[in-house]
């Protein structure tokens, strides 16, 4: 097993280089587990034959390929709440571009999920060490994903309560029903980061003269 594979943010953080941000999409199918999340539970099989990796955040374990886009963000402050504020700031800015790509989206806020109504369209992790913090949210666009949900995962141990106990391809939406590609989200995710970082960058900004 491979991992984690989203230290390299966490690692380039500092006071001086306060917001690091890339929106990219998988070239090859993975399963990303949480920190905590255990293979044997998590994974249908015991040996997959799609490489695992384990990311330092929390939640479960996600199926990423090329129909899915994935935006990472990691703030750093001499004050912690600034990234904490950082974050909230972010999944605002991420919640009203989708809506501006005509996703009539939904932000749940006690388990940071993007969703539709009842259906998930993507879904967050988090990562706290000192005054560093990581935000990562993956989307998923392809019905092809899903797929590979239904074949590499298992049920997932938590969920939240609008799952209802339902299947991966139940409960999850793909936005390519909507008509918005990988590429289209791309594009909007990465208009997003730069608003998040000219947001976060007032803000410290704003701190400072206080």
């Amino acid at each position: 097993m491979e991992g984690p594979f989203d230290r390299w943010i966490l690692e380039r953080l500092s006071p001086e280089t306060p917001l690091i941000w890339r929106v990219w999409r998988p070239k090859r199918p993975m399963i990303v587990l949480g920190r905590f999340s255990s293979p044997q539970k998590a994974l249908r099989y015991p040996q997959p034959k799609i490489p695992v990796l384990r990311r330092l955040g929390g939640g479960g374990a996600v199926v990423l390929d090329s129909g899915c886009v994935v935006i990472e963000l990691g703030f750093c402050s001499s004050k912690s709440r600034q990234a904490l504020q950082g974050v909230q700031i972010a999944k605002e800015v991420l919640l009203r571009s989708l809506q501006a790509l005509g996703i009539p989206a939904q932000l749940d806020t006690e388990w940071s999920d993007f969703r539709i109504g009842d259906q998930k369209i993507g879904g967050s992790t988090f990562y706290r060490a000192g005054n560093r913090i990581l935000l990562g949210v993956s989307f998923v666009c392809s019905r092809s994903t899903v797929q590979k949900m239904e074949m590499y995962l298992a049920s997932p141990e938590r969920e939240p309560p609008y799952r209802k106990g339902r299947s991966h391809r139940d409960f999850v939406f793909p936005l390519e029903t909507l008509g918005v590609t990988p590429e289209r989200l791309s594009a909007a995710l990465d208009q997003a980061g730069r608003q998040i970082q000219e947001k976060f960058s007032l803000l410290i900004e704003e701190e400072q003269q206080q």
